[in-house]
């Protein structure tokens, strides 16, 4: 396709501006001039090739990102769900209006597709939804069905020239060699053990779109999260999104950690980040609920008993690993806000609040961002994630260290699978890399909330 093409050759040759048009609304030539640190001549230049080949707007001195030039796609793969997102060219999720066409073809398309069609029903008849959730299918073969129907959808919708997509990224649950594309491990979808991207995908897919120049590529869920929450700190110019060091904790069916350390942290093998599978504290013992564990599950999909994912789902929620898979972010906050589990959701900030000082005290981190479905549970976790916090004697753990709620919450892998292939299709050198030239300034946005660990007269502050 011609169309492609053009995509990749406008991309290629002006990513730095489009990279700061997609940061400053309405910048005008002299300061991208300015920062890019190039003549104006250049800049005119660069602006009418690209305004020519539909990438930017302009108007009067205003210039501005076309968000409709090209979508990205992505596909999260969860214990419990399934998610697809579709983002614009400004890296921004489609508005429900926008998306709902999409929404109603491409879920209609995947529910010929399942065998449990509850949640995907739920899906389409709920129109404040931008994306398509369904529950994640129990075996392979029926998952690459619902893979190889949504390339379809993709590959029909580009050839009408409907739908321009450079890009997929599929995230998933287990542990993830970047280099070969391989599903290392998976302890929660066993049936994706040592698959690689190539088998999740039918040949004839696989080449219809490496021809047509659609990259396709594969990441953990908890990598995904990391790139989409450190991206979005520069999209609404976050006072946070030049640091370093950030972690995002992601809660799904156990918890996995993404890691970005001056760039993204996978380890050798895809190993990093498996946080949920390290041994916990005793906590549980203050509160009189030993001996419960194997009352809910024997062990953890790991193997052990005393790991963070089996306590949390043994000792708080008192659910086995297939029931708490299914709970929604809405039914763990009510969960945790009940008078009834005060104890419970206590324990839960402790078991947080330990595993924030070994992060801490080891890779020196400057922001957490609670994701996954996590990001609605701060309010209740705060306090008792505090009160372990001021047991650490490494005090710069907690001047240092703020927590950041996720915007994105459960849906963040599926927007940071997205946003990983467009960045990997045009060889972006860091996924998430401090965007050079970018000295961008502003505030957070209203709905992000921000808990900062440094002392302070009320405990918590929020923006």
């Amino acid at each position: 396709m011609e169309f492609i093409k053009e995509i990749d050759k406008v991309i290629n040759q002006n990513a730095d501006l489009l990279n700061l048009l997609r940061f400053n609304a309405d910048i005008d030539r002299a300061e991208i001039s300015r920062r890019l640190q190039v003549s104006m001549p250049t800049v005119y230049k660069a602006i009418d090739d690209a305004c020519k080949a539909g990438v930017i707007n302009k108007g009067g001195e205003g210039i501005s990102l076309c968000s409709d030039f090209s979508y990205l796609v992505g596909i999260s793969i969860g214990s419990g769900l399934c998610k697809i997102s579709f983002l614009d060219f400004g890296f921004n999720l489609l508005s429900p209006d926008e998306f709902r066409s999409y929404k109603i073809d491409l879920g209609n398309e995947i529910k010929k597709c399942l065998c449990n069609q509850e949640l995907i029903l739920e899906c389409l008849e709920d129109d404040a939804r931008n994306y398509i959730y369904f529950k994640t299918p129990e075996n392979f073969a029926e998952l690459k069905k619902i893979i190889d129907c949504i390339l379809t959808y993709i590959m029909e919708k580009n050839c009408s020239g409907k739908l321009k997509v450079c890009s997929v990224g599929i995230s998933c649950t287990g542990i993830i060699n970047n280099e070969t594309q391989t599903i290392v491990k998976s302890h929660n979808l066993e049936y994706l053990d040592n698959t690689t991207l190539d088998t999740l995908i039918f040949p004839d897919k696989k080449k219809y779109f490496d021809e047509n120049g659609i990259y396709i590529c594969l990441l953990q869920n908890s990598d995904a999260s990391i790139i989409a929450e450190k991206i979005y700190l520069y999209l609404v110019n976050s006072p946070y999104k030049k640091k370093k060091n950030i972690i995002s904790l992601y809660l799904g069916v156990g918890i996995g950690a993404g890691i970005y350390l001056d760039g993204l942290y996978s380890g050798t093998s895809g190993y990093a980040g498996e946080v949920g599978h390290i041994k916990a504290p005793d906590f549980e013992k203050e509160f009189n609920f030993a001996n419960q564990c194997e009352l809910i599950d024997k062990s953890c999909t790991c193997g052990n008993k005393d790991c963070y994912d089996y306590k949390i789902r043994s000792y708080v929620f008192g659910m086995p690993k297939d029931i708490f898979a299914q709970l929604s972010s809405n039914k763990i906050k009510d969960f945790l806000s009940d008078e009834c589990n005060l104890k419970r959701t206590e324990l839960l900030g402790k078991y947080m609040g330990n595993m924030i000082n070994t992060l801490t005290n080891i890779l020196n981190i400057d922001l957490i961002i609670f994701t996954g479905k996590f990001y609605k549970t701060m309010d209740s976790l705060y306090n008792s994630i505090v009160s372990v916090q001021d047991q650490n004697q490494l005090k710069f753990s907690r001047n240092d260290c703020t927590l950041l709620t996720s915007v994105y919450g459960s849906l963040a892998p599926s927007v940071g699978a997205a946003l990983y292939a467009y960045h990997k299709k045009y060889n972006i050198v860091s996924i998430v890399e401090e965007y050079p030239n970018l000295d961008l300034i502003g505030n957070a946005r209203a709905d992000s909330v921000i808990y900062d660990l440094a002392p302070a007269p009320t405990g918590r502050k929020t923006r």
